[in-house]
């Protein structure tokens, strides 16, 4: 168990992004000094790979969704 200092540093974020990620249950929270950096490693490669795939990121789902309305509406 290590701090999230030490788990931020690890995923190569920052500490804030680390607590962005916190925040929106992408990675789980735990006391001060028990984070499960193996879990949290786990969490975060899913995390990217579902954003790589197409199934997270909203600013992906944004550009895609007018992209598609701009090829619907070209002749």
């Amino acid at each position: 168990m290590v701090a999230k200092a030490t788990v931020a540093a690890h995923l190569d974020i920052s500490t804030s992004r680390l607590k962005g990620l916190i925040e929106t249950k992408v990675i789980d929270d735990a006391e001060p000094g028990q984070m499960d950096m193996d879990a949290a490693r786990v969490a975060y490669i899913r995390h990217l790979r579902a954003k790589a795939s197409g199934r997270g990121g909203d600013r992906l789902s944004a550009a895609r969704a007018r992209w598609e309305r701009a090829s619907a509406a070209a002749p």
